[in-house]
């Protein structure tokens, strides 16, 4: 049935972008979980249910930025895969682990997206190293 994938959390502070990628995303058959801040999107992370598989954020938003949300999510779940949005230059990224991560930069295309988490998602480039 629709949305029987793996479970997107989606965090963005503009609508239209959560609205758009959103409906990419379950066109694609994944479930979306949609925040507008890091703080919701934290929130639904330490929720557990359902799990979250990958997080899409923006890296530039109120309060709490995607970065921070990215690490506070870490520590929760230290191999959840991140696919950071951008609007701006890379150099907002600077303390951002690599590994896990992919950033998409404004305006990008579905399939750019929807690449990104399939290789995220299946570990791709950047997994983990096995301690």
């Amino acid at each position: 049935g629709a949305g029987a994938g793996p479970t997107i959390l989606l965090c963005d502070d503009n609508d239209a972008v959560r609205r758009r990628v959103g409906e990419t995303l379950r066109a694609a058959g994944y479930r979306v979980l949609e925040a507008d801040d890091g703080d919701a999107g934290l929130a639904m992370i330490q929720a557990g249910t359902p799990t979250v598989d990958a997080l899409v954020t923006d890296v530039v938003m109120p309060r709490m930025d995607g970065p921070t949300l990215a690490r506070r999510a870490r520590a929760l779940r230290p191999e959840l895969p991140v696919v950071f949005i951008t609007g701006y230059a890379a150099d907002a990224l600077d303390d951002v682990p690599e590994a896990g991560t992919q950033v998409l930069h404004k305006p990008f295309a579905a399939e750019d997206l929807l690449a990104a988490l399939r290789s995220l998602l299946a570990g791709g480039p950047a997994t983990p190293d096995a301690r």
